[in-house]
């Protein structure tokens, strides 16, 4: 039987600009798509601002609050990011949406101690990303994507998972949506009472591709994934949401590299034996050169605790020229899966 997990990054569009290791800004933040509030931090939210709120709106409620412009390509990247990192328990990770990725752990579950154990990891992996993250498994890709936008489920047996997903509203299925009105005015509310109509008649309504999508979540059609593939050489970068003074603040940026090296490793079945830390600083008039800080293993390595016990060593003891502004991680020496322990 297959198992899928769905990770849904649901604040993903405020914690590409403040991650969940950096300070909470003191009167909230803020995310705006077209003027209106998509997103809001707890701050902003306890002094008033709500979803929709117009700009004009949370200045008046948290004039100090911090406002943003809603980024895809942060978005997209950083969605990128985090599948390199999950593939360090499958190599068969795809993307679904804006939000959510689905990795096939069918192989996977022995190996890292059960269902339990590797959904806890998991979630140490996003936390150590500073992302908030909704987990859920099911033996259907679909299932398991329904699954996640209403909560944070686990049903492994088709019978159980069939029982729940005809539970939930109608309007989780997308291509359900557009119909929403006439399908209210057939009586229907969930999934179940979908399923009850007229195959025939429902498709020509609405379509082929909503029976397609019904079954496949029931385990009645077969499902196909576009696999994300990892690069043939590791390079990642991330910027600070604001200047870091002192060596050992950079730990929780640095530990984002990191888990997406672990999982670039392990999908590429190689172990590190060197890499690079650049620390960048001001650029312009003003410009500092970046401040490398090499790694150097005695035996090559995967994991994840090993290299930040040698980072943390090696920012103790650094005294920074000039406050860095981003981090940037390149691997430089590498062994074969054969070296691998």
């Amino acid at each position: 039987m297959r198992v899928f997990l769905a990770v849904k990054l649901y604040r993903l569009q405020l914690e590409v600009f403040r991650p969940k290791w950096w300070p909470e800004a003191a009167q909230g933040a803020v995310v705006l798509e077209k003027d209106s509030v998509i997103v809001a931090d707890d701050a902003a939210r306890a002094a008033g601002v709500q979803l929709g709120m117009r700009r004009g709106g949370v200045l008046t409620l948290a004039p100090g609050a911090t406002i943003y412009e809603r980024d895809l390509t942060k978005e997209e990247s950083a969605q990128r990011e985090v599948a390199m990192a999950l593939m360090q328990f499958s190599p068969e990770v795809s993307r679904v949406d804006g939000t959510t990725l689905l990795v096939d752990v069918s192989a996977s579950l022995r190996l890292f101690g059960g269902m339990l154990r590797l959904c806890r990891q998991v979630r140490i992996v996003l936390r150590d990303m500073g992302l908030s993250a909704r987990v859920s498994a099911a033996p259907t890709g679909q299932g398991a994507w329904l699954l996640v936008q209403n909560g944070q489920r686990r049903f492994l047996a088709m019978r159980l998972l069939a029982r729940e997903l005809d539970r939930l509203p109608f309007g989780t299925v997308p291509d359900l949506q557009p119909f929403a009105d006439w399908l209210t005015g057939l009586g229907c509310k969930t999934i179940a009472d979908i399923r009850r109509l007229p195959r025939a008649g429902l498709q020509r309504r609405c379509g082929a591709e909503v029976l397609a999508s019904l079954d496949q979540a029931f385990g009645g059609a077969p499902e196909l994934f576009d696999w994300l593939e990892p690069p043939p050489v590791f390079a990642a970068r991330i910027e600070l949401p604001d200047r870091i003074e002192h060596a050992e603040g950079m730990l929780f940026a640095a530990r984002r590299l990191i888990v997406q090296l672990c999982g670039w490793l392990v999908a590429r079945q190689l172990s590190l034996a060197a890499a690079t830390f650049f620390l960048e600083h001001e650029r312009g008039r003003e410009a500092v050169e970046p401040t490398a800080l090499a790694i150097a293993l005695g035996e090559p390595t995967w994991r994840e605790d090993h290299l930040v016990k040698l980072l943390k060593e090696r920012l103790g003891r650094l005294t920074l020229p000039a406050s860095v502004i981003a981090l940037r991680l390149e691997e430089i020496g590498r062994a074969s899966c054969r070296e691998r322990v």
